[in-house]
């Protein structure tokens, strides 16, 4: 695999913020400008798609695909907060107020009340966010990959897919497109049929946007405007297409908009 060192997933140290947004839209760029059979010998695969071994290889590499999400917020944070939130505050003062102007018992009720009110709403949130958790371990998202159980036969053409789970996908990985998929990495249309998709989650456009695997303008130098780009987020509105996986996980548009947000 030795074209695959330079991909985009491969740089030799890690940046954060601004920075990485800048590298990852550039080397999306880059990639867009290459066709069909360029894209293919710059992840070293086929239009077959990677064998099983390649890909282990390459999940090892890159990692899973998957975007970090903010650390959960510990329970004792979490408490601290609904006690401190305004209302509580302002019983607090008034409890204090009563206490020192001689209400030992009007003290007592609205300490009570900030004490019942916040571990009430601890619990609510506590349990939701548990709840939330286990609905997203439930959810098993896949994607139409193309692999090849061996060695890549001489003839040409596109075996025919099988679903894997998504965070399983890999740089060079070939896939199919249709009609309700979200898209599953930041992938290179290779053949497209009236492929349309709506990338409101990252532009806020409420129209379907045309995408088709033709080299675009030169001069565009907007990820989001490049027509044979599809990126993770964004949704398949109607037609289909088959794309090569370009880039994962934390390496992502997606991933480096919310990197900088973050940061």
């Amino acid at each position: 695999m030795k074209m695959l060192s330079q991909s985009p997933n491969s740089s030799k140290k890690p940046k954060t913020g601004s920075s990485q947004s800048v590298d990852s839209s550039n080397a999306l760029i880059d990639i867009a400008q290459h066709d069909v059979d360029g894209v293919l010998h710059l992840f070293d695969t086929s239009l077959e798609g990677l064998t099983e071994t390649e890909a282990q290889q390459r999940l090892g590499k890159s990692g899973l695909n998957e975007i970090a999400r903010e650390k959960a917020i510990a329970w004792y944070i979490q408490l601290l907060k609904t006690v401190t939130n305004p209302l509580s505050l302002l019983l607090i003062v008034l409890a204090t107020i009563s206490l020192l102007t001689g209400s030992p018992t009007a003290a007592s009720i609205i300490f009570a009340m900030v004490i019942f009110g916040g571990l009430l709403r601890f619990s609510q949130e506590f349990q939701s966010n548990k709840a939330a958790e286990k609905l997203r371990e439930m959810v098993s998202a896949t994607a139409m990959v193309s692999r090849l159980s061996a060695a890549p036969k001489k003839e040409k053409g596109i075996t025919t897919g099988k679903e894997i789970a998504v965070k399983l996908l890999v740089p060079g990985d070939v896939i199919f497109l249709s009609a309700g998929d979200m898209i599953p990495a930041d992938v290179r249309l290779i053949a497209t049929k009236d492929l349309f998709l709506s990338q409101s989650t990252l532009t806020g456009e409420s129209l379907p946007t045309e995408k088709h695997p033709e080299l675009p303008d030169h001069n565009e130098k907007n990820p989001l405007e490049l027509v044979n780009l599809c990126f993770m987020g964004t949704a398949v509105v109607s037609g289909s297409g088959t794309a090569v996986v370009a880039e994962t996980g934390s390496h992502t548009y997606l991933a480096s908009l919310a990197k900088t947000e973050w940061h």
